[in-house]
């Protein structure tokens, strides 16, 4: 009843507690037996004194022998894996048995019922072990309780303060005894993670581990250079890699060991192959044999859908055959697990059955058949998603050359042949990438669609998700602040009340007034991009300008940091519906909308009696007196026109006694975003990290403390990431994602 329902009905703790007491007294009886090494015999299989051959099978039997060990990989607390696999291998007993490659504990939130299930039946079968828990890196306290972990929450959900500590420490008891690697029949060396520093002395390093090392958290110190500890570490923790020799893992602990190593330790051993686990295989299956390894290393991982991947989960059978020249050899079979069944499902199996009921079986493939259309549909996507965010800039920027009257139309032989231009990926069909994602007709593709699609957003309780916006917000600050006049915020370009000018005049004219207040480099590209989105899909080859400056104070945010109060921000909203009025209104405000960019600078000019480019808060008083009272039908009084100066000289923040156009946009501008500057800025932002992800994930473990870095890594890391990009991000750009980044301390 409690595996129908573990999280409704949790196991009783006085329960759990006897389990773990005879757990671990068990384990100190094998502790005495084997040490720190596991052996176990294959049933009905004599062990001889030296190795045996074993052969290795990618596909599995028809009917498995009864006799046989069952390697299963990670399951960290993923309960329905963990179950199909034992409906698909049977339940472990002496003829059945099973080696638990570890990582049983966190990420999911059945590890405790799948630790108790197991624990179980280890007692049913106290003189043969029909039941192995090899120790991973997540049978740790430590590890439990940090944010890679997960099961000393889980542990304190299901028991609360009281209970929870106290059965997480009996867990830890029994996690310090579990054997570090376990022997099959002196051939098959099975491990969590793999091999240490010292392939020769390895496996005796392991063998002769003092009893003070294996404790409840694994190298609980951080101690290094010692040789026993660190065969211990490198057992848990490392992963092969697909070159020769060894280096640091990029964990941040551990190693990457490569096939001469894996040579240099069956050698000195005499093992034929070696099964571990660890991590899901490269391909997303649920056993890997590692090529480059000679085959000699295995991969198992038994916990599908891991962490949304989509990958299968698997199981390793080995057992014995017997050849006609009476020679007998050992097979290693791959059991593919795939995904695993829907819960109802599962608990309509029957666990003493081995194998799942052939309708199950029909229905799982028939499930997988049809999810396996929509996975590589879906993968496809987000390799079309990641090439086109990757070149998104180069590209948008050849578009926009070769679409003078920037239309928003190219012909799809022109896309194909910019994108391999740009890209240097001749081989990939740009075209079809294109369909993909949306945004062809039949002989053209509307680019500015296809490459704003996607685009980066941060999602993190660590860094500001207002990132882009805050920059933005310093650009549009820095040239409020230069107090400019209409006539020279854009030029030529309005006077005469000529709004609409051509695109390329406004963009040549918009890039010399960023260039001019100290604007410049991938930031200028960055907003530009933006005005050439606000252009683009026009039916005329031009631009109005009071609508940008509207759209792009919208995508600043800047309004934000107004320092008005709650009664004067209601005023600066209810002028500007009312701005949008013609005539006396006598309805609600509210209904009213916001009024538009032209309607702003329509009234900006005429209330600018004396042509300067300036509004005046003299000026700003009277025209907004004689506008409300044309619109309300109502005079207004002394008090009123105090208020409305007020807050004109609230917006005045050039401290002037004027508006420039920019501040009086501030004040009375409640259009929503029309352009795409704060995407451009992200993209600009996030994108070189995001692509070096990996190697910067890899290094914070390596140098950061309990999980933890401080700002000035922080700092030095980006630093050093724009060395070797050849100086992509800018000085500013790398102060304003460490100054996005909310520090602890």
């Amino acid at each position: 009843e409690n595996l129908k329902e573990p999280d409704a009905h949790p196991l009783h703790p006085h329960f759990l507690m006897q389990l773990l007491q005879l757990t671990r007294a068990l384990h100190l009886k094998r502790s005495e037996t084997f040490g720190p090494l596991m052996r176990v015999e294959l049933p009905g299989c004599h062990v001889s004194n030296g190795p045996e051959s074993v052969t290795l099978r990618n596909t599995t039997t028809t009917e498995p022998p009864s006799g046989k060990v069952v390697v299963l990989g990670d399951t960290h607390g993923q309960l329905a894996d963990f179950l199909w696999a034992i409906a698909e291998n049977g339940l472990p007993s002496n003829k059945n048995r099973y080696v638990v490659n570890g990582d049983v504990a966190d990420r999911s939130s059945c590890s405790t019922e799948i630790f108790a299930f197991l624990f179980t039946l280890m007692l049913q079968y106290p003189s043969e072990p029909a039941v192995v828990i090899n120790r991973g890196n997540h049978e740790c306290m430590a590890m439990n309780g940090s944010r890679c972990g997960g099961f000393q929450y889980e542990l304190l959900n299901k028991y609360g303060a009281s209970w929870g500590p106290y059965l997480h420490s009996l867990f830890g008891a029994v996690f310090a005894l579990l054997p570090v690697a376990t022997i099959i029949n002196n051939s098959v060396f099975v491990v969590h993670g793999g091999l240490g520093r010292n392939p020769e002395e390895f496996f005796g390093l392991l063998k002769d581990l003092p009893p003070e090392y294996r404790e409840p958290s694994i190298n609980p110190w951080g101690t290094e250079g010692d040789p026993n500890m660190d065969a211990l570490v490198d057992a848990v923790w490392s992963d092969p890699q697909t070159v020769d020799g060894l280096r640091v893992s990029v964990r941040g602990t551990g190693s990457l060991w490569g096939a001469d190593y894996t040579r240099r330790f069956l050698q000195a051993t005499g093992f034929q192959l070696i099964v571990r686990s660890h991590q899901v295989p490269p391909d997303l299956s649920g056993v890997y044999f590692h090529r480059e390894h000679d085959d000699k290393v295995v991969t198992v991982f038994s916990a599908s859908n891991y962490g949304g991947r989509s990958n299968r989960a698997g199981a390793l059978r080995i057992f014995s055959e017997s050849h006609a020249d009476s020679a007998v050899v050992i097979v290693a079979e791959a059991a593919d697990l795939g995904l695993c069944p829907d819960w109802d499902e599962l608990q309509a199996l029957d666990l003493h059955a081995q194998g799942a009921s052939p309708s199950v079986r029909a229905r799982l493939q028939q499930a997988e058949t049809a999810a396996m259309g929509s996975t590589l549909q879906e993968e496809l996507l987000q390799q079309a998603m990641g090439l086109l965010a990757e070149f998104r800039v180069p590209l948008w920027k050849a578009c926009t050359e070769q679409d003078p009257g920037l239309r928003g139309l190219l012909e799809l032989p022109a896309w194909n042949q910019i994108c391999r231009k740009v890209t240097k990926h001749n081989e990939l069909d740009w075209a079809l990438i294109a369909a993909l994602v949306g945004g062809t007709t039949e002989n053209h593709i509307r680019y500015t669609e296809t490459l704003n699609r996607f685009g980066f957003r941060i999602a993190s309780r660590v860094v500001a998700s207002d990132l882009a916006e805050s920059v933005l917000a310093n650009i549009y600050q820095t040239i409020m602040h230069a107090d400019d006049s209409l006539q020279q915020l854009v030029g030529k370009l309005c006077q005469a009340g000529r709004q609409h000018l051509p695109a390329r005049k406004v963009l040549q004219g918009f890039c010399e007034l960023l260039s001019r207040n100290g604007v410049s480099g991938p930031e200028m590209d960055a907003v530009t991009r933006s005005l050439e989105a606000h252009i683009l899909g026009r039916k005329k080859d031009s631009v109005d300008v009071a609508e940008f400056l509207s759209a792009w104070r919208c995508a600043s945010g800047i309004r934000a940091d107004l320092d008005l109060t709650k009664s004067q921000l209601q005023q600066a909203s209810e002028i500007s519906r009312l701005l949008s009025a013609h005539g006396r209104y006598k309805k609600r405000i509210s209904s009213l909308a916001p009024a538009s960019a032209a309607t702003l600078m329509e009234f900006f000019t005429s209330a600018d009696s004396d042509g300067d480019g300036y509004m005046s808060v003299e000026e700003g008083q009277r025209a907004l007196c004689q506008h409300l009272e044309r619109t309300t039908g109502r005079k207004i009084d002394g008090p009123r026109s105090s208020d409305l100066r007020g807050l004109l000289v609230a917006a005045d923040v050039t401290r002037t006694g004027r508006l420039n156009y920019l501040e009086f946009l501030r004040l009375f501008d409640r259009q929503d975003p029309q352009c795409l500057t704060a995407q451009s800025l992200l993209d600009l932002h996030c994108f070189q990290v995001w692509a070096h992800r990996n190697a910067l994930s890899g290094l914070y473990r390596y140098i950061g403390t309990n999980g933890r870095i401080s700002e000035a890594q922080i700092r030095w890391s980006l630093n050093a990431l724009n060395s070797s990009i050849e100086g992509k991000l800018l000085d500013a750009n790398i102060e304003s994602l460490v100054s996005a980044i909310k520090f602890t301390d």
